[in-house]
């Protein structure tokens, strides 16, 4: 009886192009790496992309802890990361929250009252 079960989603899967055999990740991965890449042009894609603006030209300051913050569409993540002058980074502190805003519609004015921060 499983197995018939396994079968029928296995089949369903197949017909709507989603079951994992069949799919090539290296081509998936070509394919989702084409659409960021248009995401961040003029042209049109399926992923709406914003760029970051990290400079990654001068020196990373070593054995000092930085703040590092991820606002993405479900959840803020927040971490202070020591970039020791030998070794790996050391992450301390990660936290996540839900993004404000997820669970009801917020004005601007009251996002940043949020963060503490008004207008004016």
């Amino acid at each position: 009886m499983a197995d018939d079960a396994q079968g029928k989603v296995k089949a369903f899967l197949a017909e709507q192009g989603m079951y994992f055999g069949d799919i090539s990740i290296d081509q998936t991965c070509g394919i989702f790496l084409e659409e960021m890449e248009k995401g961040l042009s003029p042209e049109a894609s399926s992923l709406a992309m914003l760029p970051t603006y990290i400079e990654t030209e001068r020196e990373l300051p070593r054995d000092k802890p930085v703040i590092v913050m991820d606002a993405g569409g479900t959840n803020f993540r927040v971490a202070t990361v020591t970039f020791p002058s030998q070794g790996e980074p050391e992450i301390a502190d990660f936290q996540v929250f839900s993004m404000p805003g997820i669970e009801k519609s917020l004005s601007k004015d009251a996002y940043w009252s949020l963060w503490g921060w008004s207008k004016g």
